[in-house]
């Protein structure tokens, strides 16, 4: 099965529009795109330690797809819509598009009602509600946040030594990459692999296994997953 995908961005979400209409007006540049330091242009968004980096790239892909770039949105009127987008439909389902990565529906809604800085840990119910999917790039591990069966790939963010960075378009290419659909939960107990399983993750992650026994592989490639 191939992991490539193409960025399709259809333009037209009623229902978000509806919701996200009233904070389009505003004369006031979005704080993160003021600083010129985060970003080198309009694809593409370097983190910084002090924004909420996360859920600017939620943003970013929303703005992207609802073709409203000729808007001056406000970042910070327009994020809290997309917290209540995702509350609301995770009340809806009772959480049970969360079961995949086995976290509670109180636990996620608390949280994201909550909190200053969307984290890591709850990234993906975010993507996962607002109908998207973002793919972390590590080394050579693709960390999937979202529901990748169902929506399509909207962005992808590369961490290396010296950035972070979101871009809407990439050449990457996931199969040559070892996926990880539940980034919350990356390797699953010992006993869910067979040996000839950990060795081709090795192969992925280009880790050496000759001669290695089983739970020596398995406990190299948790390493470098955890690093």
């Amino acid at each position: 099965m191939s992991y490539t995908y193409s960025m399709i961005h259809s333009g037209k979400h009623e229902e978000l529009i509806c919701e996200l209409y009233p904070f389009m007006a505003s004369d006031k540049p979005p704080i993160y795109l003021s600083n010129k330091k985060n970003v080198s242009n309009e694809n593409k968004y370097f983190f910084s330690r002090n924004n909420d980096n996360l859920m600017y790239c939620i943003y970013l892909v929303v703005k992207n797809t609802l073709d409203i770039n000729d808007f001056k949105t406000n970042y910070n009127k327009v994020s809290p819509s997309l917290k209540e987008t995702a509350i609301t439909k995770c009340r809806l389902d009772n959480g049970v598009l969360l079961k995949s990565i086995r976290q509670s529906k109180n636990e996620f809604i608390n949280s994201i009602f909550s909190m200053n800085k969307l984290d890591w840990q709850h990234f993906y119910g975010m993507c996962l509600y607002n109908d998207m999917v973002i793919v972390v790039i590590k080394k050579k591990i693709a960390y999937i946040y979202g529901d990748i069966d169902v929506h399509e790939i909207k962005g992808y963010i590369t961490i290396t030594e010296n950035h972070t960075l979101f871009e809407y378009n990439s050449n990457i290419v996931l199969d040559d990459f070892f996926v990880i659909q539940n980034p919350l939960k990356p390797i699953r107990p010992i006993s869910n692999y067979k040996l000839v399983d950990l060795k081709t993750i090795c192969d992925k992650l280009d880790i050496e296994h000759d001669g290695m026994k089983k739970n020596d592989i398995y406990t190299a490639i948790s390493r470098e997953i955890n690093e």
